[in-house]
């Protein structure tokens, strides 16, 4: 068993059951335990190596949504694979798009 914080400890691999399978199989998985805990949102990927990542249909505090995550994480660890690792897909930053408001082009590139 991989203890917490140890830097020494290895890394989980993915079990064979979880690897062999393809993608659309471990998406499926994933949102069947999701459904369980009461996940609202979706399953963008779920890659052989472990990684899943989700869309949140909700907005949430950035505190509130990091325990979110750790919890789903372990229940995916228990029911699905002991090497996953959860992630958000990440957003456009809105702020970004604003500060381009504005902007005029004078010339377009030719290529």
């Amino acid at each position: 068993m991989v203890q917490i914080g140890d830097p020494w400890a290895d890394v989980p691999q993915p079990g064979p059951y979880w690897a062999a399978e393809d993608s659309a199989w471990r998406a499926a998985r994933v949102q069947e335990v999701l459904a369980l805990v009461g996940f609202e949102g979706s399953v963008v990927a779920a890659t052989q190596h472990g990684l899943v990542v989700l869309d949140i249909a909700k907005e949430m505090a950035p505190n509130e949504r990091g325990t979110y995550l750790m919890d789903i994480e372990m229940e995916l660890k228990r029911c699905c694979d002991p090497s996953i690792l959860v992630e958000l897909r990440p957003r456009v930053d809105l702020n970004a798009l604003r500060n381009l408001r504005g902007v005029e082009v004078k010339q377009w590139r030719q290529e």
